[in-house]
């Protein structure tokens, strides 16, 4: 390295130095696209993540109002099948009771009524309840203490003279034992509470 001048050794350093910084140049704009690689990469993920957690919230709240929707229309039918379970029961017991003004009309009424009739000594009783336009019990239970009501049906109900006891032989309390009955042996709600 023989330099004859100032000029040449100054061209040589410059040459050096250039040198220097293209690769220092060169590093940096590696290291720059590096940079905006990792970023670009980094923002993409927060971008990714934050999609992520606003469609899960859109998810939970569209399950959300679709639960609602499906319970408000399950109350909807449930009370629509109640109310159609009440006209059914509604009916069924009207025709229960059709059918017992039947019996009451029908030549079987006097022996069923001379029957429980027999199974008391009427004597016991200060009161006597019957159904005001029933003929037969009318003429089956005679005396003072005999009182016409009406919504019996048929039959009699019977007050003790202690006032302890009453004796329950009316057609109305048969669509009571039958509606109690109805209720406690009835299926009708298995398959709802199954589910």
């Amino acid at each position: 390295m023989n330099y004859q001048n100032r000029d040449d050794l100054y061209l040589y350093f410059k040459k050096v130095i250039d040198d220097e910084v293209a690769k220092l140049a060169v590093q940096l704009q590696k290291d720059i696209d590096e940079l905006k690689q990792e970023a670009q990469v980094t923002i993409e993920k927060e971008l990714q993540e934050q999609q992520d957690v606003i469609i899960d919230v859109t998810k939970l709240e569209i399950e959300r109002d679709h639960h609602f929707k499906i319970a408000k229309l399950q109350r909807e039918k449930d009370l629509e099948i109640m109310s159609v379970r009440r006209e059914l029961l509604d009916k069924l017991f009207d025709q229960l009771e059709s059918e017992l003004l039947k019996f009451r009309a029908s030549k079987e009424y006097t022996p069923w009524l001379e029957n429980k009739i027999k199974q008391y000594n009427m004597n016991d009783f200060k009161l006597v309840e019957i159904e005001k336009d029933d003929a037969i019990a009318s003429t089956l239970l005679k005396g003072d203490h005999l009182k016409l009501t009406d919504g019996l049906i048929g039959g009699f109900i019977a007050y003790t003279k202690d006032g302890k006891n009453i004796i329950d032989q009316s057609l109305k309390n048969r669509i009571r034992d039958a509606k109690e009955w109805f209720y406690d042996n009835a299926k009708w709600f298995s398959d709802v509470e199954a589910k």
